[in-house]
């Protein structure tokens, strides 16, 4: 039968290692006390004999019995029983089986069989609870179910249930008393209760197992029957098998769907406990002075952790647990703070860096946003073609230059203050904005202006036909800087002997970042005001750019619209070479040994590297030396 596969597991302590684990015993050493009766074993038990009392004649000293001392229980130990079922009808099964643990008296008067019907009582207080198979007592059943001690050894272990074999055995324990099912005949093993998930300590975890003993008397049954050469009693034997592992399955179904809730109850019962613990600890922190900005608590502040697990944790809150855990509360609280505070003012920072980046937009958007321009198209005489033009405007970080922005940023506003003083102020910085483009432009007129007069040569603005949208109203400084003719250049700090690079308007406003806005989530940082001292005007660009523009018949035209046409007007080696910083740029490199050679192209290029690799391809020249001037080669002529 199967009642040495569960409950002769629990009879067993460990510290018994002489003992066989097949003699494990059937009966409950640490659930059942001494005076537990198993109901079948009184059966078939019979009576006690009678004893002859023996004469004496000599008299017997009896010592002098002490009463035992029952303390604070005797008062429950002495009520009568049916009023301690009546109690213990109110409780759950587990709480009997506390009581039955807390004491030997108590264990003794609950473990008795004439105390059965308390557990039945207690038993059907717990909901949806599958009824306790006959092959084991009531007390095994409630600890194996509500208590995690092994069912051998008694040890508190963190194993969970197997419910096919109604046992909870230990890592050691298991080692112990179960053996793999393919010891025995794969006939037998197909009849016998097993487990695949139990045995976790060995190397192959899903492999099936058994307890050894109950295998030994299945087997020996199943011997016993094949011995007998009766065909129809195996059969039986083998249908009675085959409905007890049926059942058991029934019943590892139940068991699992219970626990399954319990623990889901346990769950939400902590949940609540927490939310509960955690109401009373804010209200009692509020009653001490704490605001409700000072009790909030991101996600993503490192406090969060160490307030979770002391608030929410599922036990209530008494004056005990409020003592010890108090003062802590009240330090984090207080790192807390220092930590919001300093969120709420990287947050305002924040706050005023984008109001800044917004009022620097708008004043961009009302009077300094891009020009877009028509002009006559050179190639198709009826055609039109369209540029734009974006002058030079402070970003942000330069704007942290001005005294007043680095007040208005750096002083902690909240957010309509910092509204209200950019209001004040914005005057003062618009005259800041106007003050900075002004001085880029002055400088780049001034060039312009010293170059014509060295070069004796009138001014004449570009002409223009029209605005898209409104009339033509650019100043005519502006038409002297967009002119295509119109070329600076800035002073190298060491000569290399290569002339510089040609430089527009727009392309130095665009090479130096002074015409686009930045991204408003830009880290903002001081960025130093434009240098300008070695900006000069570039006289040898001007020149060949005029030749060219007069050879089209261009000579006042834009140098953003004849970028505007494409590259046939760039005059190149190759158009891979051509760039959109202007027709003189194109020209400035020209191989004079090339020149020398009758009958050969003249080669232009329009950087150093360039021009390096073609002396060392064409003449081979390695490393050519500045103001050198070479000849060219017999070969080559």
């Amino acid at each position: 039968m199967l009642e040495t596969t569960s409950t002769s597991l629990v009879r067993t302590r460990r510290k018994q290692v002489d003992r066989d684990p097949g003699e494990i015993s059937h009966t409950l050493a640490r659930d059942a006390g001494e005076n537990y009766i198993d109901p079948e074993r009184e059966e078939h038990q019979p009576p006690p004999r009678k004893r002859q009392r023996a004469a004496s004649t000599k008299e017997v000293t009896r010592k002098k019995q002490r009463r035992s001392k029952q303390g604070d229980l005797a008062g429950l130990i002495n009520m009568p029983i049916e009023i301690l079922a009546e109690v213990a009808s109110h409780l759950h099964a587990a709480d009997i089986l506390s009581l039955a643990r807390s004491s030997r008296l108590l264990r003794n008067l609950l473990m008795n069989r004439s105390a059965v019907y308390i557990w039945h009582r207690a038993m059907r207080n717990v909901k949806d609870l599958p009824p306790c198979p006959p092959e084991i007592s009531e007390p095994y059943y409630v600890s194996l179910l509500f208590s995690r001690t092994c069912s051998a050894c008694g040890v508190m272990t963190r194993v969970h249930i197997e419910p096919l074999l109604l046992v909870r055995l230990c890592t050691p324990c298991q080692c112990t008393y179960l053996i793999p099912l393919s010891n025995v005949p794969t006939e037998l093993s197909l009849l016998a209760l097993h487990s695949i998930n139990i045995n976790r300590a060995r190397p192959n975890p899903y492999k099936a197992h058994a307890p050894h003993d109950y295998l030994r008397q299945l087997l020996a049954e199943y011997e016993e029957k094949k011995r007998s050469n009766d065909v129809n009693a195996l059969q039986a034997w083998k249908d009675e098998k085959l409905a007890i592992l049926e059942r058991r399955n029934d019943l590892a179904r139940s068991i699992i769907e219970f626990l399954e809730t319990v623990r889901s109850d346990r769950a939400q019962e902590a949940r609540e406990t927490g939310y509960s613990r955690e109401s009373a600890i804010i209200s009692r922190m509020k009653q001490i002075g704490w605001s409700e900005e000072d009790l909030g608590f991101t996600p993503y502040s490192p406090i969060w952790e160490r307030w979770r697990h002391l608030v929410e944790a599922p036990r209530p809150l008494t004056d005990h647990v409020w003592a010890r855990i108090g003062p802590k509360l009240i330090s984090l609280l207080e790192e807390n703070r220092e930590y919001r505070l300093t969120m709420e003012s990287g947050n305002r920072r924040n706050m005023r860096h984008f109001l800044l980046y917004d009022l620097l937009t708008d004043i961009y958007t009302k009077g300094y946003s891009a020009i877009t321009l028509k002009a006559r198209n050179p190639i198709a005489q009826f055609a039109t073609i369209d540029f734009t033009h974006r002058g030079p405007f402070p970003s942000l970080n330069h704007a942290f230059n001005w005294p007043i922005v680095r007040t208005l940023y750096g002083t902690d506003f909240t957010e309509e203050e910092m509204i209200g003083e950019l209001d004040k102020h914005r005057d003062e910085i618009e005259a800041l904005v106007a003050e900075w483009v002004g001085r880029i432009q002055t400088h780049f007129v001034n060039q312009l202006c010293k170059g014509y007069m060295n070069q004796a040569e009138p001014l004449r603005p570009a002409i223009t036909m029209h605005d898209i949208g409104q009339p033509a109203n650019i100043p005519d400084h502006l038409k002297y800087l967009l002119r295509a003719d119109s070329f600076f250049c800035r002073i190298p700090s060491h000569p290399s002997g290569w002339p510089p690079e040609p430089l527009s308007y727009d392309t130095f406003i665009a090479t130096a970042g002074l015409g686009k806005f930045h991204s408003k989530d830009a880290y903002p940082e001081l960025w130093p005001a434009p240098k300008l001292d070695n900006i000069v005007w570039y006289p040898s660009a001007h020149c060949i750019a005029q030749e060219l523009l007069f050879s089209m018949g261009r000579l006042d035209a834009t140098y953003l619209e004849m970028m505007s046409v494409g590259p046939q007007f760039a005059y190149c080696a190759s158009k891979a070479m051509a760039s959109d910083s202007g027709i003189g740029k194109s020209l400035l490199g020209v191989c004079n040994i090339c020149k020398l050679i009758p009958g050969a192209e003249e080669v232009v290029v329009t950087s150093p590297p360039v021009m390096l690799k073609h002396l060392l391809d064409v003449h081979g020249i390695f490393n050519p030396e500045v103001n050198y001037h070479y000849s060219v080669r017999p070969n080559e002529q």
